[in-house]
């Protein structure tokens, strides 16, 4: 084993942290950023409420217009659905179908530059409309939002997973 090289090797990967590290903390502290990623953080936040919206009311062309040909979603138990159609495919037959209050807990954003990623637990709970049959449903959700010059954030990548702790009770 050859002590120089890894020493070397060593120190290249330490001083490139430490630029890394440097230029990322710079641009958290530069005002204009700040400001930059507040703007956007408020904008995704309305996207989701507006989603929601959609979803509940049953518009599904206002839901869509949230999604790109470039969306993936990833929902635990079901195949991913990649673009548009299949998107559409998806939600049409389910909007309308029940009647139901979301509750959205969030846990973190986090941005770069043109994505913003969002993570937050997710309760549902409601009634099939036709049948009144109750269900419930717990998840955590992450969330990918890519600014798109030319028609403002959309959502990227969309993934639900049942996970140990989303089926605890919330405080209201």
């Amino acid at each position: 084993m050859n002590t120089k090289n890894n020493t070397g090797l060593l120190a290249v990967c330490f001083c490139a942290t430490f630029v890394y590290l440097f230029s990322v903390s710079s641009a958290w502290a530069d005002p204009d950023i700040l400001k930059e990623q507040a703007r956007d953080l408020g904008q995704v936040k309305e996207l989701t409420r507006k989603w929601l919206d959609a979803y509940q009311s049953g518009d599904i062309e206002t839901l869509m217009s949230f999604y790109t040909d470039e969306t993936v979603i990833y929902l635990g138990d079901k195949a991913s659905m990649h673009g548009l159609k299949e998107i559409r495919a998806y939600f049409e037959p389910r909007l309308g179908a029940s009647k139901f209050d979301v509750i959205v807990k969030d846990e973190e954003f986090l941005v770069h530059g043109d994505l913003i990623i969002h993570f937050s637990l997710v309760w549902i709970s409601g009634h099939i409309t036709d049948s009144n049959q109750p269900f419930s449903d717990a998840v955590r959700s992450m969330v990918m939002f890519r600014l798109s010059p030319d028609s403002g954030w959309k959502i990227y990548r969309d993934m639900d997973q049942h996970t140990k702790d989303t089926d605890r009770p919330i405080d209201k």
